[in-house]
């Protein structure tokens, strides 16, 4: 899921593809190594797209820059956390 709730998967010629198996099958080199290492990532882990206000919010709600990414998400870098992001 992504900071908004979004999921990994593809609305594309087949329903319910993964959007990893897209970006692969495409050939979209780049998007599938992003996809692959940001697996079980939290909301804080994409700062780069979080207005201050929001990661502001999400730090006031809980969320810890030190939380690695989801155990068992399959992340080929590690469990990297928000921290080592930033």
């Amino acid at each position: 899921a992504s900071r908004v709730g979004g999921r990994r998967l593809a609305v594309a010629d087949e329903p319910r593809l993964e959007a990893e198996a897209v970006a692969e099958t495409r050939g979209w080199v780049e998007l599938h190594a992003w996809l692959v290492r940001s697996r079980g990532w939290t909301p804080l882990h994409h700062l780069e797209q979080l207005t201050a206000a929001r990661a502001s919010s999400l730090l006031r709600a809980g969320a810890s820059v030190r939380a690695p990414a989801a155990s068992g998400s399959g992340a080929a870098s590690g469990a990297v956390t928000p921290l080592e992001r930033a």
